[in-house]
Formats: structure tokens, sequence, C-alpha cells
């Protein structure tokens, strides 16, 4: 009997696999976690900072038409993740009730434009973008929002005091 114990013995620490193969399995996988959280870690960054130099790039271009005496020049609304740009008088009549839902969380706020969904916005759901006549862009509807994919019109003429999107 006490033999059948000892060969059973032996056979289980023939058939175990060392401690240093199962300590560089583990570390394999940690690594192989570590580079996929990398990795989504710096896609998100990505993301983000193209909503920033979105605002910065309709803030240059209202810039440019508002230093020119005339301007018309289209702009390309491209904001990963999001449906819509829109352009609102918070303080006005609210004229479009459908699209207000979307941004009335915002209504204390110092901004002209929203990105719609704001969680694709990651932390700059809106902005006041200067020099933009909000009044008369609105007068139609309030707030004006344009799809993204499209693109925008954005005017000055001669006597124009500020920017015009349409």
């Amino acid at each position: 009997m006490l033999r059948s114990v000892i060969k059973n013995k032996k056979a289980q620490e023939s058939m175990s696999i060392p401690f240093g193969f199962i300590f560089a399995l583990i570390l394999i996988v940690v690594f192989i976690l570590a580079a996929i959280y990398g990795i989504n870690f710096f896609l998100n960054i990505s993301k983000c900072s193209q909503v920033g130099f979105f605002y910065d790039d309709l803030q240059n271009k209202v810039n440019s038409a508002f230093e020119a005496q005339t301007y018309n020049d289209y702009f390309e609304l491209k904001v990963p993740g999001a449906t819509k740009i829109c352009f609102g008088n918070l303080t006005a009549p609210i004229t479009n009730q459908l699209d207000y839902q979307a941004i009335d969380i915002y209504q204390y706020e110092d901004a002209n434009t929203f990105i719609v969904p704001s969680s694709s916005a990651c932390n700059l759901p809106f902005k006041q973008i200067a020099r933009l006549n909000i009044t008369e862009i609105t007068k139609q509807q309030n707030p004006y929002c344009v799809n993204i994919g499209s693109k925008i019109n954005i005017k000055r003429d001669f006597y124009d005091r500020s920017v015009l999107i349409k």
C-alpha cells in the first residue's frame, strides 16, 4: 500500500508545470492587457484633440471672415462620434424644441456652439465662438443644428458687423 502512494506522488510531480512557466504566462497576459489599455487611452486622446481642433478651426474661419471686407466660404463639420453641431441663442425664445432638449443643460453657460450628443465631446460639449451673429443665425430656428459631414456657409458682407453661418 505504501508503494502505490509513492508511485502516485511521482506521477504527479512529473506532470506538474514549473512555477517559472506559470509566472511567464501571467506576465505575458499582463503585458497584453497593458498594451490594449495603452492603445485605447491614446485613441481617446486623439478623439478629444479632434474636438478641440474642430473648435479652433471654426474660430479661425470665423476670424478670417471677420477680418475680410467680404467673405463667403464653406467649412466641413467633422467631429468624431457626434451627430450634429448646433448654434444656439439660449437667451432668446426656443423655436426648435427637439434639438433644444439636447443642449438645454447648458442654458446658463456662456456658449453659442454645441456638439450633440455631448457624450462624444470629451468635456468640450460647448464653446463660445466669438464674432458670430448668433441672433441672425438663430432667427428662423433656435437652436440652428447642422448634421455632421455637411458643410456650413461662413459669410460676411461688406456692411455686416459680425459673421453669419448658413
